[in-house]
């Protein structure tokens, strides 16, 4: 009889209750709920419901990112297996590349430290895949510097164009103005073991570097200036 009252409580009382009171196993519970909303009924109920509220959805987002719980949530998201997987497949989206393409674009136009890296590891990483070598270090280590220490190097060398008297600045750092040219060219080394990481470091070393004209840059060619 006892066994039976056990039994008969345990009914009464309905099944287990999971947070906030719902039955994890009625249409309520979170399991459930979540299958709903990866269904297309649940998915275009949710489109009209964004729809309808998407500023204040994204202020309340907003809001919540700022916070030092939502700081945290981020941050262990990202730590997740889940967050490089995420990145990559933003990464790889129309949103994700024309984002990333604007990014590149204004920083290289205005941050002349990301725009001689850029240009040092282009001219390096294309010539080196036209002999199927491979870069063996990445570039500032090849270098031998942080950006911020080559541009100095590079400024203290600025100079007048010989014939209009233009003064060199990060403006004129361009096809038609001057150009970041390897005292020792990379051809004078072409016949060399280019695996070997330390040719790679001699070649791209900022000490072979210097501000040079286009039109003396051109005629230039592989020489050594």
């Amino acid at each position: 009889m006892r066994g039976l009252r056990q039994q008969i409580t345990r009914r009464s009382n309905g099944p287990k209750k999971t947070r906030q009171g719902q039955s994890k196993n009625t249409k309520f519970g979170t399991p459930v709920r979540k299958k709903y909303y990866k269904s297309e009924h649940g998915q275009s109920k949710y489109r009209k419901y964004y729809d309808e509220n998407r500023l204040d959805i994204i202020k309340e987002k907003t809001l919540y990112n700022k916070s030092e719980k939502g700081k945290e949530t981020i941050k262990k998201f990202w730590l997740s297996p889940k967050g490089p997987a995420a990145r990559k497949r933003y990464n790889q989206s129309e949103q994700g590349r024309k984002k990333n393409l604007k990014y590149a674009r204004d920083r290289y136009n205005n941050d002349p430290s990301f725009r001689i890296r850029n240009n040092l590891s282009s001219r390096l990483g294309t010539w080196l895949k036209s002999l199927d070598v491979k870069k063996k270090a990445k570039t500032m280590e090849l270098v031998g510097c942080s950006k911020g220490f080559c541009k100095r190097h590079l400024e203290k060398q600025f100079y007048p164009h010989p014939i209009t008297g233009e003064k060199m600045t990060w403006n004129n750092n361009s096809n038609k103005g001057w150009h970041i040219d390897h005292i020792i060219s990379f051809e004078s080394f072409k016949k060399e073991d280019l695996n070997d990481i330390e040719l790679q470091k001699k070649i791209m070393h900022y000490t072979n570097l210097q501000p040079l004209w286009a039109e003396e840059n051109l005629k230039k060619g592989g020489k050594v200036n």
